[in-house]
């Protein structure tokens, strides 16, 4: 196995943990996406929509409880919704939430759903899409994804950031 790939030690007893939540539709960002996404961003503010993660975003974070939806976000944010019904709001709380002077920018990990509504408007308001080059096997689910996953950067991030998406799949720039 590459070094790359090994799981750190900490892990192992966090993902037991984890697990319990198995049948639930909240699933955490494996280690090999969110490394190379804050290793680019040079670390997150806040992570808007989480569960506790295994391997933690941001020092702040919103749980399900906390209901990101109602919250206000600050600095660089990184977002994984719920793969539900929700996205839909969780698009409209980015793109409404990027007009905010205390936003830097978004990173928004989700389903590359071209066919649907709330992919469009997360489109539309996105300065890069990295098209994530494997299905992604999120923390607690039985398999991995049997759909695409698209990683959006809604506003301006840091080169170091396109540098790292470049990565993980192909990086498209779609706004400035």
């Amino acid at each position: 196995m590459s070094k790359t790939n090994k799981k750190p030690r900490w892990l192992d007893e966090r993902l037991r943990e984890f697990m319990k939540m198995k049948g639930s539709n909240e699933k955490g960002t494996p280690p090999e996406i969110i490394e190379p996404l804050k290793r680019g961003a040079g670390g997150y503010d806040l992570d808007a929509a989480t569960n506790k993660e295994i391997t933690h975003i941001a020092e702040n974070y919103y749980t399900k409880s906390d209901d990101g939806l109602s919250q206000q976000w600050f600095g660089k944010v990184f977002v994984n919704p719920p793969y539900s019904r929700e996205k839909k709001k969780w698009v409209a709380k980015a793109r409404e939430e990027l007009t905010k002077d205390r936003v830097e920018f978004i990173v928004f990990l989700c389903r590359g759903d071209s066919s649907t509504n709330w992919w469009h408007g997360l489109f539309e308001d996105a300065s890069y899409v990295c098209f994530h080059n494997q299905r992604v096997s999120f923390i607690g689910a039985d398999s991995t994804a049997r759909f695409p996953s698209h990683i959006y950067v809604l506003g301006e991030p840091p080169a170091k950031l396109v540098d790292e998406m470049n990565k993980l799949g192909a990086v498209v720039k779609l706004s400035e």
